[in-house]
This record gives C-alpha cells, structure tokens and sequence, in this order.
C-alpha cells in the first residue's frame, strides 16, 4: 500500500462501496454529463500508485463507466 511522507499507511475503503459517498455519485453524475457531450473525461492516477491503488482505481473507473444513472 501506499505511505505518506510520513511513512503511515493511508486509509482505504476495501469495500470499494463508491455510492455510500456523495462526492463519487456527484463526480458520476459530471462525469456521464460530459460523456453525454463528447468531452473528455480521465481517471488520475498517481505516479507513485502500487498494487493496491491500481486495484482501487480500476474498481473505481469500472463503477463510473458502467453507464448506471445516477439518482
């Protein structure tokens, strides 16, 4: 996993639950906006992401690309 400059493990939602946020289904609802519009949308990833992170992301990209609207 990940460390910080401090050398502490970053915190990490393993149930990979992005509805339980209202930040993630209000980046969905962007993100399906701008597809709508034929914009360009990315999904970041850190130079220094490891294993774990990649797993994160790509579960995270997976559920903002399964075309699932948003309440």
């Amino acid at each position: 996993m990940a460390k910080n400059d401090n050398n502490i493990e970053k915190s990490r939602n393993y149930d990979y639950n992005f509805d339980a946020y209202a930040g993630n289904l209000e980046a969905k609802k962007r993100w399906q906006e701008r597809a709508a519009k034929g914009l360009h949308n990315e999904v970041v990833v850190p130079n220094d992401a490891d294993e774990e992170d990649l797993k994160y992301i790509t579960a995270y990209e997976e559920w903002i690309r399964d075309g699932k609207p948003v309440d």
